[in-house]
């Protein structure tokens, strides 16, 4: 199942969402900017983070988990309905539509409701898909549309903000102790949170695996990565 949210303005998803979000979700991410109305599809994760790390825009982010359809550009989010007046973004598996290997199941509803009006929609979603969760952006006004189907996740505090995220489970609320942290300190040293996360995956390997002439050049060379480790892993190192 995918995961679908709202990031309000003004609010930045730490690393640790963002990877966390993209491991459990690996076949694409969309991205609304609901200010300008510019959306961005990528089914690479390198791009995506770029994308997401410091946002502050408000943005509705789609991360996909092929459950049908092929895994591609076309199948991600952010479907065209209404004689192309509104974009269909949707989190869960459909009633009415089963997909198969070339079309998803959403895709599959937005093609029924390519000539719909929005009034029909939103009356059909919430009769027939009451399981799914959907949010429906009006190009012309900018609104963002719930329909009343499945519930969301309950408010996740990030950043001194809060997410209503589609569902819980991609999300690890232990998460706040590893790759959380300040991207203005560390973005003078790293060329973007990306490389930050597999140098710390690459640390914790090292320890892991005692690997010592290795984990002595890898300090070396990375001390603020190994200072940040240690600072939020003391309780845990026993230290």
């Amino acid at each position: 199942m995918c995961m679908l949210f709202i990031k309000p303005e003004n609010v930045t998803l730490p690393v640790n969402y963002i990877e966390n979000l993209w491991l459990n979700n690996s076949d694409g991410l969309s991205v609304l900017n609901t200010k300008t109305g510019k959306l961005f599809k990528t089914l690479d994760k390198k791009d995506a983070f770029k994308m997401l790390v410091n946002a502050t825009d408000e943005l509705i982010c789609h991360f996909r988990y092929a459950t049908s359809g092929g895994i591609n550009y076309h199948q991600l989010h952010g479907f065209d309905i209404c004689d192309n007046d509104f974009l269909l973004f949707h989190n869960g598996i459909l009633k009415t539509f089963k997909g198969d290997g070339y079309l998803s199941d959403t895709q599959q509803l937005a093609n029924y409701f390519s000539y719909k009006n929005i009034d029909f929609v939103i009356d059909y979603l919430e009769t027939y898909e009451k399981t799914s969760r959907f949010l429906i952006y009006n190009k012309k006004t900018g609104e963002v549309i719930k329909p009343c189907c499945a519930p969301w996740a309950g408010d996740v505090p990030v950043n001194n903000g809060f997410i209503n995220f589609s569902n819980d489970y991609a999300i690890d609320y232990n998460l706040i102790y590893g790759y959380d942290f300040d991207s203005s300190y560390y973005y003078d040293d790293y060329d973007d949170g990306y490389n930050y996360i597999n140098d710390y995956n690459q640390l914790e390997d090292l320890i892991k695996n005692r690997q010592y002439n290795k984990l002595d050049e890898f300090v070396s060379d990375n001390p603020n990565l190994v200072t940040d480790y240690l600072i939020k892993n003391i309780n845990k190192l026993g230290l």
